[in-house]
């Protein structure tokens, strides 16, 4: 393993368990969080740019093996995926020969909506939808995000409150004017991608929180249907959209109209508008399986973490 010294002892154990990032921008981010007093350990793979793999960081072996190490760890509280992509759910039928320990906080998102997912629902664990590290370095993100993940990093316990929520279907909301339960879901192709696997539990009793970024419409809607059809919605307290975004603003708007429409006969909650996804300024950091409460009223709002 190696280490980025820094000048306190908050030590976050860095794992890839999808793409590779550049070394040169592993430096980067390196020096970055260094300069906040977080010390990143991670295996010497991540400072090689080559690949014994044609798509992911490393071989399936390796990826494993790291992420063993840092979940069974005893020095460090955080493990922080570097990137996303694809490759994190290659990884699942291997998780049984993990000790996950209690008390670790995994945090990433979009391909490694996977690994939050098995946590959540198979393990009952808390984990937290936030942007990857190297994006700080970047200067991508808001003053409220850089805040929050300070919070998060300070272990101060700070609940999150989301507003400027709007209904998609608010005929379906009926009685209700609050829900309590607690939040998971992630990347909405990776989350289709668990259906026929004995991964998917569905996510009953939850609020469900669905980002995308790149999809067309019309794939946006097969996979929701999918899921549907799936019965990946049966119990599910609320469904709510985080980003949806595309670089074509038509296919954005095109996607905001089609996921609407399809939400009309959906017989729970649907909201748009939770700042949670692909786009990096206000990918604010989103706690999965914390206590939550989701208004419902003429301002509907998402207070996470109370």
């Amino acid at each position: 393993m190696t280490q980025a010294s820094a000048a306190t002892n908050l030590r976050v154990m860095l794992v890839s368990p999808a793409f590779k990032l550049a070394s040169a921008e592993l430096t980067n981010t390196v020096k970055y969080w260094a300069n906040k007093g977080v010390t990143l350990v991670f295996r010497d793979h991540l400072l090689r740019d080559e690949s014994s793999d044609l798509l992911c960081s490393e071989s399936l072996r390796v990826r494993f093996e790291e992420l063993k190490e840092a979940f069974e760890s005893l020095d460090s509280k955080y493990v922080w995926s570097l990137r996303g992509g694809y490759g994190s759910h290659q990884l699942l039928p291997f998780f049984k020969d993990i000790n996950f320990k209690d008390d670790k906080i995994f945090m990433g998102f979009s391909d490694n909506t996977s690994i939050h997912y098995f946590l959540n629902m198979h393990l009952n664990k808390a984990s937290l939808h936030a942007p990857h590290p190297n994006s700080f370095s970047k200067n991508l993100h808001s003053e409220q995000v850089l805040k929050q993940m300070d919070l998060v990093l300070d272990n101060l316990g700070e609940p999150f409150r989301f507003e400027n929520l709007m209904f998609l279907n608010k005929s379906q909301n009926k009685s209700n004017a609050s829900i309590r339960g607690q939040v998971v879901g992630g990347n909405l192709t990776t989350l289709v991608s668990l259906l026929g696997t004995p991964f998917n539990k569905g996510a009953s009793n939850k609020i469900l929180f669905i980002e995308e970024v790149e999809e067309p419409a019309y794939k946006v809607i097969r996979h929701l249907t999918h899921m549907f059809q799936a019965g990946f919605f049966d119990g599910v307290s609320a469904l709510i959209f985080g980003h949806m975004i595309h670089s074509n603003k038509n296919q954005e708007e095109l996607i905001k109209k089609a996921v609407h429409e399809w939400s009309l006969n959906l017989k729970l909650p649907v909201l748009w508008g939770l700042s949670a996804g692909h786009e990096h300024k206000n990918n604010r950091p989103l706690w999965f399986m914390k206590k939550t409460e989701l208004r419902l009223d003429e301002a509907p709002c998402l207070i996470n973490n109370i």
